[in-house]
Formats: structure tokens, sequence, C-alpha cells
């Protein structure tokens, strides 16, 4: 701890005031505790090379089984190698090629995770002969370059590039307010 933290504390326990009961009063004043910077992070802004190579590791054992042509597109079945020649049970996925030669998985796992699925995997290998992964299916924010640029959220407003930024000087400049009045509160002889 810091010196000027450790006076910061003493300040704020010689009036009879908690550190629980501050950090509730400044989290009250962020419209909730949750904005003060100390919240886990939902979006993942890293690549999980892990989940890409379960995914390249499952495209060796599908099977292009079937193409059928609609309209520019191509619609192609995959189903899961077996090794005793039972397609019977195995789940189809449908990958479709657009004319733009952009794919579409009927698992959807490119939109959800980000990572691209294994039946994607399979039919640029195979199908596109591609050698290496397009940058369409590369995300943003997996790159160096991501936290560099503007970004805008939904209506328009810019965001900043490190949100725990703002929050965090938000909190600096809400702790040395509320240590200044709890000082001056201290040297008061009413009690509120």
């Amino acid at each position: 701890m810091v010196v000027s933290q450790a006076i910061e504390v003493n300040l704020v326990e010689e009036p009879g005031i908690t550190l629980k009961s501050s950090y509730e009063f400044m989290g009250r004043q962020v419209d909730g505790r949750d904005l003060l910077g100390y919240t886990n992070k939902t979006t993942r802004n890293t690549f999980d090379h892990r989940e890409f190579h379960k995914q390249f590791v499952e495209a060796v054992e599908l099977n292009i089984t079937n193409c059928t042509e609609d309209n520019e597109d191509f619609v192609y079945t995959l189903t899961m190698y077996d090794a005793f020649g039972k397609d019977d049970n195995c789940k189809k996925q449908y990958v479709r090629k657009g004319s733009d030669n952009k794919l579409f998985c009927s698992c959807r796992i490119f939109e959800m995770k980000g990572v691209l699925c294994s039946h994607a995997i399979k039919v640029l290998g195979d199908i596109m002969n591609s050698k290496e992964i397009h940058d369409q299916y590369i995300l943003k924010r997996w790159t160096k370059i991501a936290r560099s640029e503007y970004v805008q959220n939904m209506h328009g407003y810019e965001i900043q590039a490190d949100p725990k930024l703002q929050q965090t000087s938000r909190y600096m400049s809400l702790r040395s307010i509320f240590t200044r009045i709890s000082s001056k509160a201290s040297e008061s002889e009413k009690n509120i």
C-alpha cells in the first residue's frame, strides 16, 4: 500500500466510516458498483487458439458428401467420418459458398464464438484449395490494430479504446471528493 493510500484509509476510518460503506457510496454515485471497473469481461478480445485447434482437428474427420448448386451459390453437405461406413446416424451440416466466395455454415459457430468452424475449414481446404484463412474470417478484435482505431457504438457515439480508463478516472475523482467530504464531516460537531 502506498503512503497516500494509507493516509486516505486513515482519513476514512477516523470518522467511523468503513471502507465498505465508502465503496458502496461511490458505487451509488456512478449508478451501481458494476460501473466502478471491477466487473468481469464477457467479451473475449483475444484469439482463443485452443478453440481454433479443436475445430481444425475436427475438420480432418469430416467428409464432403454432397454438393448442390442453388442459383449462384454452392451448398456442401458435410458429415463426420465414420470408420464403419454408416453415415445414417451422422449429423449433417451445410456450408453455403456464395458467389463472392464467402462461407456460411448451418452450425453458426463463427457468428456465435468468432472462430471459424470445422465445416468451413474443410470447405476452404478441400474445395477452395486455400492454405490460409481469409481476412474476412479474422475478426478485427483479434488484430493488433483493433485498439488503435476509433470504435462507435450502435448509436454512433465514439467509444474509448480502453473503457477501464474512463471508469478508473471517474473512481479516482469520486474517491478524492468523498475523502474531502468525509474529512469535513468528521470536523463538524453536528450529527446528521
